[in-house]
């Protein structure tokens, strides 16, 4: 999903991160969407090429599902 500006992509997230707390679990599934392909390249520029990469960005998500209400 490509965005025209920041702006945009932060109304979407603080949309999704509401509707999240708000008991919409599928706005979470959004968020993830949105930023699985970064977070991973992002793990595999710190790691390299590393079979674990997808596990320790699915932990991320996990992480911030745990910690998103105190956000």
């Amino acid at each position: 999903m490509d965005f025209q500006d920041k702006k945009e992509l932060t109304l979407l997230e603080n949309e999704l991160v509401s509707r999240f707390l708000g008991g919409e679990a599928d706005a979470f599934v959004r968020l993830v969407e949105l930023y699985k392909d970064k977070v991973h390249q992002f793990i595999l520029c710190l790691l390299g090429p590393d079979r674990e990469s997808e596990d320790i960005a699915q932990e991320v998500f996990i992480q911030i599902y745990k910690s998103l209400g105190g956000f």
